[in-house]
């Protein structure tokens, strides 16, 4: 893949409403397969419909985990607190782990941790 490619991706910060359009373009344009990003779009919907009427979800795309057991969404849910960022939780989506414990077949799986602390002291 292009170097350039990835950089003009990376640069990617928008509301998450312009998300899906703008990703598909952009995967079209640089002739990338969207067949993916379309399922993980149906899945980053359903949490907006649930939770994105009462508050503001961004798409970044150079936010992501080191962890490597993640296989879909990562999520990060922050405020801003005297102009700095306070995490409240973080997590994602890790479907293929039961089955690389050793589990006989792959359970869909989405955990995250609450920094409670954090919320405690908003």
């Amino acid at each position: 893949m292009n170097v350039k490619i990835i950089k003009n991706y990376l640069k990617i910060n928008l509301p998450l409403q312009k998300a899906e359009k703008t990703i598909i373009a952009f995967f079209n344009k640089n002739k990338l397969p969207t067949k993916n990003i379309k399922n993980y779009f149906k899945k980053i919907i359903l949490i907006d419909k649930k939770i994105g009427k009462k508050y503001s979800i961004s798409f970044k795309t150079d936010f992501g985990r080191n962890a490597e057991y993640y296989t879909g969404i990562v999520f990060l849910a922050y405020t801003k607190k005297k102009g700095q960022v306070v995490e409240l939780a973080r997590g994602g989506e890790y479907s293929n782990l039961l089955k690389t414990l050793g589990y006989k077949k792959d359970i869909p799986a989405l955990g995250g941790a609450i920094n409670l602390n954090q919320l405690i002291n908003l």
